[in-house]
């Protein structure tokens, strides 16, 4: 699905102009991690978690089978437009 021709600053403007409403900050973010950090879901979620501790947001305290379903919906939504 990734296409080559796009550079990591093309997908960083999508997903700004793409990934809108509720929770949207922080399904960018996820998704962010997901394409341009490569990491695991375990890593995303210490991550999340880290993050909603230091900012005191609990939207942010997300089980591994949530950030599965964030990144298939929100990837779904980002690729539609690209």
């Amino acid at each position: 699905m990734v296409r080559p021709d796009l550079n990591r600053d093309q997908y960083d403007h999508a997903i700004d102009q793409w990934i809108l409403g509720r929770n949207a900050e922080r399904d960018r973010i996820i998704l962010r991690m997901y394409l341009f950090d490569g990491i695991t879901f375990e890593r995303m979620q210490l991550r999340l978690d880290t993050l909603a501790r230091q900012i005191h947001d609990p939207k942010y305290e997300l089980s591994i089978d949530q950030i599965k379903k964030v990144v298939k919906k929100r990837r779904e939504e980002l690729f539609r437009h690209i």
